[in-house]
């Protein structure tokens, strides 16, 4: 029997040296996704580097799962905050707390999938 190998790919989201850096991991082995963000605690959400994150995030499901502040002088302010967040390959619905996409969209669970509100 030979065992399959999993191999992961890293997809860059946005890269601005010393200021902020967004990876997309994906294994071949599991379905869901991780999103690492590292920011210099310099850079501001509302700064225009975070809006491809943004927009990557707003089509998606996910939740936060880790954050930490990592002390390293290559950074703007010799510190950058990594958060991840996992990235669901299809929505948990109520399984685990998460920032729903159907959810954002006035969307509600019916025991048939998806309705939009108002339908």
């Amino acid at each position: 029997m030979h065992a399959t190998r999993s191999t992961t790919r890293r997809t860059e989201i946005v890269r601005s040296e010393q200021f902020l850096e967004a990876y997309l991991w994906q294994s071949s082995s599991v379905l869901d996704k991780a999103l690492e963000v590292n920011a210099s605690r310099r850079v501001r959400e509302t700064n225009p580097l975070y809006q491809p994150i943004f927009d990557y995030l707003a089509g998606q499901c996910f939740r936060e799962i880790d954050w930490e502040t990592v002390e390293d002088e290559w950074w703007i302010g010799g510190k950058y905050t990594r958060t991840v967040y996992t990235i669901s390959a299809a929505c948990p619905g109520r399984i685990f707390g998460h920032n729903c996409l159907y959810e954002r969209k006035g969307m509600v669970r019916t025991g048939n999938g998806w309705l939009n509100i108002g339908q």
